[in-house]
């Protein structure tokens, strides 16, 4: 990385230097020296785990006063070791390191840390960088790691640079960690089977990789360890976090009651009706369905991360299996067909979990399917119901309709006849002969009412099935358009 660009994100990252006297938890140390013949890890003899005060950084990087090499004896013989330096990520945007700006670049500097380090603790995706470094006679002289897991907090948030000389077999790294990484919901008895303890749903990241590294005593000469513990524990957290993951996949399908998952002996209950699902727990399972379908699109994204870590280690020692080195070094041969192995066995995992993640990201969808399913049922429910009260208006309507025409021209008739146009009484009659109570005209009235009355009867029948051949006329000629369209 070009200096001015390590120097503008010097600037941009956030550090947190100690107190000037006294020990932090914020600086970590791990140091580990695999002498020739020793089997067992002895603290105060060939491992050491200490926290470090920030203005002791550099008294430890030169291995001087308290921080001297440790031995089992005067005349063991080294083979190399590790040197490892846990910092806390104390700020999220923009990362911070829970040292001080001096004590970082002088950790830089003796480690010989990969250039990129400071940049890819600013990248949020994950990032992998390996090199191989040859001598004029094309012997390996050095390896530098870069390895940075996708940020997700319930599975892992670190970062490693590590630095490998092959003459002396010392591997001197530095991990940019989160402090606290969370357990998933219900699978807490899973950790207790890998190992990882578990306080208050918490754990930190270092207490899992340095119990790892404990026990590999016999791997601490190999480049490859640190990588590998790393890429380990991501699979072992990935794999949690699936099971968490299909919990909750379980848990939706329950919920809708169209799909009896889970274990067989568990009662099967009655599928829920359409209508018995409230307004507020659709919205609420819509709400929980999407979420976590986007927990599985970023779970896929850390698994695709981790399959080209992993095949990138397994190149990575396969190079170094093939190169050449030092007589003194030739013992890397043989254990890295153990790292070898291993890597493979991580590979075929990430495969089984990554056809894990798309069966549960399909069923996530059908899920959604199925309540948008729901929703339409709900809504033509809704919308029968509302055509059936329109037809019933419909009714009333054509019904007040009809009683309207049938009265219309006998009272037009009546009102009209009551004008003064009109004179039924004879002029020659006398007030005294009109004692009739009906005129002996009337028959005038019911003479027009009658035929005129028909006829409006008769005129709105044909009206009305003129309307109606005219709208099955054009709902035919949309179906045939649509299925044309289709064709």
């Amino acid at each position: 990385m070009l200096k001015a660009r390590h120097d503008e994100l010097l600037e941009h990252t956030f550090f947190s230097g100690s107190v000037a006297s006294g020990s932090s938890d914020e600086l970590q140390v791990v140091e580990m020296w695999k002498y020739a013949g020793a089997k067992k890890v002895k603290e105060g003899k060939n491992f050491r785990h200490a926290s470090l005060p920030d203005h002791e950084v550099e008294l430890w990087l030169a291995g001087e006063e308290k921080w001297k090499p440790l031995a089992p004896s005067a005349g063991a013989v080294l083979e190399g070791g590790i040197r490892l330096l846990f910092c806390e990520r104390v700020n999220f945007r923009p990362p911070g390191f829970g040292m001080s700006r001096e004590a970082y670049l002088a950790v830089e500097r003796e480690f010989e840390l990969p250039q990129g380090t400071l940049d890819a603790a600013f990248d949020y995706g994950g990032k992998f960088f390996k090199k191989f470094q040859y001598s004029t006679d094309n012997t390996l002289e050095k390896i530098s790691f870069l390895l940075k897991a996708p940020q997700k907090m319930p599975i892992a948030n670190y970062l490693l640079a590590l630095s490998h000389n092959i003459s002396t077999g010392m591997t001197t790294a530095l991990i940019h960690e989160a402090p606290i990484v969370y357990t998933t919901q219900r699978r807490h008895r899973d950790y207790h089977r890998f190992n990882i303890h578990v306080h208050d749903k918490k754990i930190t990241q270092s207490s899992q990789i340095i119990s790892r590294l404990q026990s590999s005593i016999s791997q601490w000469a190999n480049p490859m360890l640190l990588p590998i513990i790393l890429m380990e524990n991501h699979m072992i957290r990935s794999r949690l976090f699936a099971h968490d993951l299909d919990d909750q996949v379980v848990a939706l399908e329950r919920q809708t009651g169209v799909v009896f998952a889970g274990r067989s002996v568990r009662p099967k209950e009655l599928a829920i009706q359409p209508e018995q699902i409230p307004k507020v727990s659709i919205r609420k399972l819509t709400q929980d369905m999407h979420t976590l379908l986007t927990e599985i699109i970023f779970y896929e994204r850390v698994l695709e991360w981790s399959f080209d870590c992993a095949d990138s280690l397994q190149k990575c020692t396969r190079e170094l299996s093939k190169s050449t080195l030092p007589e003194s070094r030739t013992g890397l041969y043989e254990s890295n067909r153990d790292i070898l192995e291993t890597i493979e066995y991580l590979a075929a995992s990430r495969k089984s979990m990554s056809n894990f993640q798309r069966t549960s990201k399909e069923r996530v969808q059908s899920q959604i399917g199925v309540l948008y399913s729901f929703t339409a049922q709900i809504d033509n429910s809704i919308n029968a119901k509302i055509a059936v009260s329109s037809a019933r208006d419909s009714s009333a309507m054509k019904t007040l309709a009809l009683i309207t025409t049938i009265f219309l021209p006998g009272t037009y008739i009546a009102t009209l006849f009551s004008m003064s146009m009109f004179d039924w009484s004879s002029s020659s009659s006398s007030a005294a002969d009109n004692t009739d109570t009906v005129s002996k005209k009337f028959w005038i009235y019911w003479a027009v009412t009658i035929p005129l009355t028909l006829l409006v009867m008769i005129l709105w029948r044909l009206w009305w099935l003129w309307q109606e051949r005219l709208y099955q006329r054009e709902v035919s000629e949309a179906v045939e358009k649509v299925m044309d369209d289709e064709a």
